[in-house]
């Protein structure tokens, strides 16, 4: 309890959302880490409620972006989840406690690129599945660019996740663990396929598709951090990677518009519209796109959460037309 007021202290500026370690939070913070202590040194040592403790002190530190502190009790919580069997097991224990271990996970693979700590064998097998029925038709053109099948397996699972998104109205239920352990499903595949610290084997092609995905993933992911550039190394990445689309080839420009869209309405913020407007433009001349409506369209052809994403997308191609429009 002690931990989650720290975290709650730590967010008192009604007109920010920038956490900050005052008093209240601290004196919390050493009250949960004194709990933690006498747990670990006791017969709990590795029960619910210290698996819980251990979680709460890595997600505060990871809140105030002391990435290094966080990483030390994340490691400690591995150790902890192992001697209870390992994750798959947690989870069949407490889907709740154990998805947070995994979300924390998830985080530093994605800001960090480092190897997934519960990989292969220990991710846990979703309690429902997604049914994606089909497989899109504007996925089966991917297959004369020879990609990889898993990774068209993947968009094809990640499409069937966003599309159940898409289908939520006022009347719908989600239940926020089976919504939860698809998203972490999912993201840990797509990490898995290419790590973002090693050496990609990826085609130029399939670097793009693997990329947008874990990008349009992460909007779907509750925020541990207020900090915009958590996703830093992923948005350096997936800059890079359409970058190189547009520079050696002129194939499949609505795969490349779509990732560029994606890009901007999750990692990729403002600051990079002096490239971002200008690929746009030459890209829609290109396909001859002249609208929204058709904009949409090709974004709605692959993964895009119309709710979450419409609006900004909207702006996005408002500023687009304007260049096109403006004296040169």
């Amino acid at each position: 309890m002690h931990g989650v007021l720290a975290i709650k202290a730590s967010f008192r500026d009604p007109f920010g959302m920038q956490a900050k370690a005052s008093p209240d939070a601290l004196e919390h913070l050493s009250k949960a880490y004194k709990l933690t202590q006498q747990r670990l040194t006791g017969p709990e040592a590795i029960s619910d409620k210290a698996i819980a403790g251990v979680t709460i002190l890595a997600i505060y530190q990871l809140v105030h972006g002391n990435v290094d502190v966080g990483l030390v009790h994340f490691d400690g919580l591995c150790k902890m989840v192992r001697l209870r069997g390992g994750l798959a097991k947690l989870m069949k224990h407490n889907r709740a406690l154990a998805q947070k271990p995994w979300r924390i996970d998830l985080e530093f693979a994605l800001q960090s690129g480092l190897p997934m700590r519960f990989g292969g064998a220990e991710a846990p097998v979703p309690t429902k599945t997604m049914n994606p029925k089909i497989i899109c038709p504007t996925y089966t053109k991917l297959y004369k660019y020879s990609i990889d099948l898993e990774l068209v397996c993947m968009l094809s699972d990640v499409t069937a996740f966003i599309n159940m998104l898409n289908a939520i109205n006022e009347w719908s239920k989600v239940d926020p663990l089976d919504f939860s352990e698809q998203a972490f499903q999912l993201i840990h595949r797509l990490i898995e396929f290419a790590p973002l610290q090693k050496a990609s084997h990826c085609r130029p092609l399939e670097e793009l598709l693997q990329l947008s995905l874990l990008a349009i993933m992460t909007t779907s992911l509750p925020n541990y951090t207020t900090d915009d550039l958590r996703y830093e190394l992923l948005a350096k990445q997936l800059k890079k990677a359409i970058l190189c689309y547009v520079a050696n080839t002129d194939k499949d420009m609505e795969v490349l518009l779509w990732a560029i869209f994606v890009g901007r309405v999750s990692i990729l913020h403002s600051d990079q519209d002096d490239w971002i407007t200008p690929a746009l433009l030459q890209i829609s001349q290109q396909v001859q796109i002249q609208n929204w409506l058709q904009i949409r369209q090709i974004l709605s052809g692959y993964c895009w959460i119309h709710t979450l994403h419409d609006g900004v997308a909207m702006k996005i191609w408002e500023e687009v037309k304007d260049r096109e429009n403006r004296p040169q």
